[in-house]
């Protein structure tokens, strides 16, 4: 992926003025997600990512400092996918992530998601039914987080994350 890009400079501009960064791009730019990252961390700056993962959340803490950023969290399963021409795409990526939470998810949530991506590989639309259930799950506990946060109250820093799936609580 490509880091430094004509528009990276007012993105940093941009990230440089604030105290933290909440992330919702979807990983169906994941370029723009690790530029987003990556101007974080040379800012120092904490990132929260939150993700929809079927009708369940996923939220990450980045600390400012001390902890691997996304890049290097997700580089073992970058290494995995197969290199043809170009990047990799979302649901190559996304797949070999999610097989990693999988045994953290109820196997509905596991099956739904699989099937999404095996229709984006077929050059279908994203059909996301869960976005309403999963979008109300990531906001309150990226809010909860954030505001441990700002309170001083110690969070479980990236690597590690944030799971819930409603069916195994």
């Amino acid at each position: 992926f490509v880091y430094d890009s004509p528009g990276m400079h007012l993105l940093s501009a941009i990230v440089q003025q604030a105290d933290g960064v909440f992330d919702t791009v979807d990983f169906l730019d994941l370029p723009a997600i690790l530029r987003l990252h990556g101007a974080a961390r040379a800012h120092r700056l904490p990132v929260f990512t939150a993700l929809s993962v079927g009708f369940g959340a996923l939220v990450w803490y980045f600390p400012a400092t001390g902890s691997p950023g996304l890049a290097e969290i997700i580089a073992p399963d970058m290494d995995r996918l197969p290199r043809a021409a170009g990047d990799p795409s979302y649901a190559d990526v996304f797949g070999v992530f999610m097989q990693r939470l999988a045994p953290f998810l109820d196997s509905q949530v596991v099956d739904q998601v699989g099937k999404v991506l095996r229709l984006m590989k077929e050059g279908r639309p994203c059909p996301a039914s869960q976005v309403a259930v999963g979008s109300f799950a990531v906001g309150a506990m990226a809010m909860s987080m954030i505001h441990d946060m700002l309170a001083g109250i110690p969070l479980p820093a990236a690597p590690k994350l944030l799971v819930h799936s409603f069916r195994s609580h």
